[in-house]
């Protein structure tokens, strides 16, 4: 059986070389992948899949270890459109997915499968419910002393 020696020292045989469709992928590989995935996607759904009165927005690719399933986070605005926007996305899966397999050198490219990240939309709801408890707080004068009656310990 053929040898060879690793640069760390240890061996390993012909026989026990892993498919690099079944090792799972480096982290640094993984995010330069997700990286290339958010940049294409982003700039397909601009050019082929853009819809009059709706943002779409890649905020985030997810791609798993092995590299057989990616997963593209989008926002949706304005939110009143968002329904619409889950259903054009499902419906676009597999053209998205055949330009990609067209445009990138990677074999295999990873399957997408698209999620509405609604984190911003909260976000902003989180910020608004912290503005509103500041002004509460703000318009309710303080009071000098406390309500609270003191009393003194008798000897």
């Amino acid at each position: 059986m053929y040898t060879k020696k690793k640069s760390g020292g240890a061996s390993y045989s012909a026989a026990q070389k892993i498919h690099p469709q079944t090792q799972s992928m480096t982290s640094h590989r993984i995010e330069k992948l997700q990286e290339i995935f958010r940049n294409e996607v982003a700039q397909i759904l601009q050019r082929k899949f853009s819809s009059p009165g709706t943002l779409l927005t890649v905020n985030k690719v997810d791609i798993a270890r092995k590299g057989e399933h990616a997963t593209v986070y989008v926002s949706i605005f304005p939110v009143s459109q968002e329904d619409r926007g889950e259903r054009m996305l499902r419906a676009i899966t597999f053209a998205m997915q055949q330009m990609l397999n067209k445009k990138l050198q990677i074999h295999p490219v990873p399957q997408l499968r698209f999620v509405v990240d609604r984190s911003v939309q909260e976000l902003a709801h989180i910020d608004t419910l912290i503005r509103d408890v500041q002004n509460v707080a703000s318009s309710q004068p303080m009071h000098a002393k406390s309500s609270r009656r003191k009393f003194r310990k008798t000897a």
